[in-house]
């Protein structure tokens, strides 16, 4: 993306996986929460001091990041059941002592079941990418068993992957 002005009132400074971004208010959309990786600012900041600053409403940040991995709302998502499969005790067990979420609930003990072995967890989430991105780190130790939409595009990334690697 070309660089470009940005009239911004910094709010919340948040680190995630090693990367920080600052939000704010805006003048250009989305105009309330416009994140901005720090990494990614180039040329001079100048201050403003004929504008107003937009303080955050009270508890806005919180109530943003509550229902998502990351700092990324999508477009179109909405907070919804995400079950995830485990496969094999030893990744279910890390899931239990390193929940992807805080909203993370185990909803299957891992063991003997009449289609197989596995355990599951629940997360009530709103899908993004870094959720996805999680669930990849683990390989082929989880699986999304639903959403069906979150689910086919975990099929569609993995396939994609499998893609560049397969010689022509």
């Amino acid at each position: 993306q070309e660089p470009f002005t940005l009239t911004f009132h910094p709010q919340f400074l948040k680190e995630y996986n090693g990367r920080w971004f600052v939000f704010g208010e805006a003048d250009r959309e989305p105009y309330q929460a416009y994140n901005v990786p720090l990494d990614r600012i180039v040329g001079e900041i100048n201050e403003v001091d004929d504008v107003e600053y937009i303080p955050a409403p009270q508890g806005f940040y919180q109530e943003f990041f509550d229902n998502i991995i990351g700092v990324t709302h999508e477009k179109g998502t909405k907070v919804e059941e995400v079950i995830i499969r485990t496969k094999s005790e030893y990744q279910h067990g890390h899931l239990l002592t390193k929940p992807l979420h805080h909203s993370q609930k185990e909803t299957l003990p891992f063991g003997e079941h009449e289609d197989g072995c596995y355990g599951e967890v629940t997360l009530t989430i709103e899908p993004n990418r870094e959720l996805q991105g999680r669930i990849l780190m683990y390989g082929d130790g989880l699986e999304v068993v639903s959403p069906l939409p979150m689910r086919e595009k975990m099929k569609n990334i993995i396939k994609d992957q499998l893609m560049q690697y397969i010689d022509e």
